[in-house]
């Protein structure tokens, strides 16, 4: 009988612990309370989810979940991990053992979320990192721990968000970069050690934010940098360690922006070259290190602009330049080509260089 004990022991033991290592390959979603405290008891010894993890609804069909207390032990997820239409979760307290996620961590249309509480002991992230159109959260200070991004990162639509601290141990991001639609981001301070991208940095209509400063540590993109429709940006000049844009650079609509000091880094732009739209630029300086534009040069519709100066360096632009719409400016040189300007035909100019 002993030795039957001992034999049945051991058995569950074993299995125990096979089972501990991981469960559930097909994933599983929780749309309800009742089945994030059940988890444990349904999948006893479970901590690798081995699937994907859904927690949440849809648009139509918000999930009302309160809390993650019942997924703690869960130290890592092999699919992605999505949070998403829940009404009343305020943080992802519960998740405070999980490591690892393979794939996307995907946190997006959280009506009371305020913060990140619970990622704390989050080092990799196997694919996407996205923030999205979580109108109340405030704080991602939660993710220190952080340290790899495999593919993109995007912050959009976080409308209490005002900074990004949380996000300090990134040093490189594979993919593209897109902090968007945050209404109250005033600074990019977190992404501060970002030193390079594998793609491009979109930062676009975020209506409170002054400066790059944030961005002081970056010093090549391989793919564009867009700076649009910042209305309150006045200073880009957390830029000044960027040597290298693989892509384009487009500076497009930003109201307060009068200079481009911040730029006296950079040397290559592998495309394109747009500063536009921008009402209080009076001249380019801040660009007077470039030297070589892989393709156009395209300035236009700034209304102060009365200077090109900044882009008295350039030796090498791959195809040609326009210059148009720019009421104020009074002749420039480019590349060994004068121009003075036609003010009846608004500035306008096209060469292709041979």
């Amino acid at each position: 009988m002993k030795r039957a004990f001992i034999l049945i022991t051991g058995l569950l033991i074993s299995a125990y612990s096979a089972f501990s290592q991981g469960c559930l390959p097909e994933g599983i979603t929780f749309t309800r309370q009742a089945q994030v405290d059940s988890f444990q008891i349904n999948y006893p010894g479970c901590t690798a989810i081995e699937g994907s993890v859904h927690i949440g609804g849809e648009y139509n069909s918000p999930a009302d979940i309160n809390n993650l207390n019942g997924l703690s032990g869960l130290s890592s997820i092999g699919g992605y991990l999505l949070i998403d239409y829940t009404l009343t979760l305020p943080n992802l307290v519960g998740l405070d053992d999980l490591v690892t996620i393979g794939d996307g961590l995907y946190i997006r249309n959280n009506s009371v979320l305020t913060s990140l509480a619970g990622l704390g002991n989050l080092t990799s992230v196997g694919d996407d990192l996205c923030f999205t159109e979580n109108t109340m959260l405030s704080s991602i200070t939660d993710l220190g721990n952080l340290t790899s991004i495999s593919w993109s990162l995007e912050v959009a639509g976080n409308n209490n968000l005002n900074n990004l601290q949380g996000l300090e141990s990134i040093s490189y991001v594979g993919g593209p970069i897109h902090i968007d639609g945050n209404n109250s981001l005033t600074s990019l301070a977190g992404l501060d050690n970002l030193t390079s991208t594998g793609y491009g940095i979109s930062i676009y209509k975020n209506e409170s934010l002054l400066n790059l400063d944030g961005l002081s540590s970056l010093n090549t993109t391989a793919g564009y940098l867009c700076i649009d429709q910042n209305v309150s940006l006045y200073s880009i000049s957390g830029l000044a360690n960027l040597h290298s844009i693989g892509g384009s650079l487009q500076i497009i609509d930003n109201d307060s922006l009068n200079n481009l000091f911040g730029l006296e880094s950079l040397t290559f732009i592998g495309i394109n070259l747009e500063i536009g739209e921008n009402d209080a630029i009076v001249d380019l300086t801040g660009l007077n290190n470039l030297t070589n534009v892989g393709e156009d040069i395209y300035i236009h519709n700034n209304k102060s602009l009365y200077s090109l100066d900044g882009l008295e360096n350039i030796t090498t632009l791959g195809e040609g330049y326009r210059i148009q719409h720019n009421p104020d400016l009074i002749g420039f040189c480019i590349m060994n080509h004068c121009c003075p300007v036609n003010r009846n035909n608004f500035n306008f100019l096209f060469l292709m260089l041979s």
